[in-house]
């Protein structure tokens, strides 16, 4: 009902009711973006009409994990600083992966006038050209330290320090700068 056509009527004429069975204040202000066009994605609306209280609502609601997540995602991500360099907004998508256009298309809504549209364009570049922001894209393993005589919290500790000295753009994501770079650090 809040994603469809009529949505708009829906929230007039039944918002009261929707406010009153699930013990939340709706943020008025946030619902003057359901109106617009632009926007269809359910979750984006659902975030827009509940406002800080969206995650509440989704566990009331019984919403699946995945879209209480989204939900719970887009309103933490609202209260951070929008990432502007290359390292934040690697940090800002490793943090937020399968959200983050989610979460910068909301702030977006909720804050017309902020970089979030930018943002949103420059990791839609990154993803495009498979920019590493997460452990499964190093190139290093923990079968590779093992290898080379590290074990135990080590290794996770080690493949953290090598994603975030790639995402400073300290060593490139290559096998042998990032295992010198390991050993260096142990």
């Amino acid at each position: 009902l809040l994603a469809g056509e009529y949505r708009g009527e829906v929230i007039e004429r039944y918002g009261d009711i929707l406010d009153s069975a699930l013990g939340i204040a709706r943020d008025e202000s946030a619902c003057v973006h359901l109106s617009s066009p632009n926007e269809s994605d359910p979750d984006i609306l659902f975030a827009l009409y509940f406002g800080d209280d969206a995650p509440d609502a989704a566990r009331k609601l019984k919403l699946s994990n995945r879209r209480h997540k989204a939900v719970s995602d887009m309103i933490e991500a609202s209260r951070e600083t929008i990432p502007e360099t290359i390292p934040e907004t690697l940090r800002f998508l490793r943090l937020y992966n399968n959200n983050c256009e989610r979460c910068l298309k909301f702030r977006a809504a909720i804050e017309p006038r902020s970089s979030a549209l930018k943002a949103l364009e420059t990791i839609t570049s990154l993803r495009a050209q498979n920019v590493c922001f997460e452990l499964s894209s190093l190139n290093v393993s923990g079968d590779d330290l093992v290898r080379e005589g590290i074990s135990g919290e080590a290794i996770g500790k080690s493949l953290e320090k090598a994603l975030d000295a790639v995402i400073d753009g300290i060593i490139p994501n290559e096998k042998d700068a990032l295992l010198t770079f390991i050993k260096r650090k142990s």
